[in-house]
């Protein structure tokens, strides 16, 4: 499985920074539907289905910290992902990341690039809050504590579908019958062949 490996700028902003893509009623409608409640607000939609309903919104942030930068709030593929979390895929993605020392090195610097996003959201969303302390038991995507390890696959996919890096999220969606397109957006395969 060929999984690209971009590295990691310093300065990365999350995606999805800036009012034009702020989240407008429909999609707000098509996120409650997707994820049954809505705690807090989505930030942005930061990918789409090709149908247009929101793919991946940014975090939910409120009176409080959320580990989350990115939510996967597609239905469908949040079932297929499901139905790779059941069939033991982590286990079996941490094991090729481990065996490929390129495909670890990129592993690792996506949940430090997770974790810089994450503060860099904090700061701008909760300026009052210092996320120093909360941040330290956080190691890279989904909150997870041992950057070593994948915590929530659903989680790997979104940040992929909405930064273009992970190799986790990566091998996921391959595992899924998804391709990158020449837009750098992922689509199902007999989706792009039948174009």
């Amino acid at each position: 499985m060929r999984i690209e490996k971009r590295e990691v700028g310093s300065g990365e902003t999350p995606r999805g920074s800036g009012s034009q893509r702020r989240v407008s009623e429909e999609d707000r409608a098509a996120v409650l539907e997707a994820l049954g409640r809505l705690r807090y607000e989505p930030l942005a939609v930061v990918d789409r289905s090709d149908d247009g309903r929101p793919r991946v919104v940014l975090g939910f942030f409120g009176r409080g910290i959320s580990k989350t930068a990115y939510w996967l709030t597609c239905p469908d593929l949040s079932a297929e992902v499901a139905g790779l979390e059941s069939k033991r895929a982590i286990a079996r993605y941490e094991a090729e990341l481990a065996a490929d020392p390129s495909l670890w090195a990129a592993f690792l610097r996506s949940q430090e690039l997770y974790r810089r996003m994450l503060y860099t959201l904090f700061r701008r969303e909760l300026p009052e809050v210092d996320p120093t302390p909360y941040l330290r038991q956080v190691r890279g995507v989904a909150g997870v504590g041992d950057a070593r390890f994948l915590k929530c696959l659903h989680a790997h996919v979104a940040f992929t579908l909405a930064t273009g890096r992970g190799p986790a999220g990566a091998m996921a969606l391959s595992e899924l019958g998804y391709a990158r397109g020449g837009d750098g957006r992922w689509r199902k395969k007999l989706a792009e062949e039948g174009r």
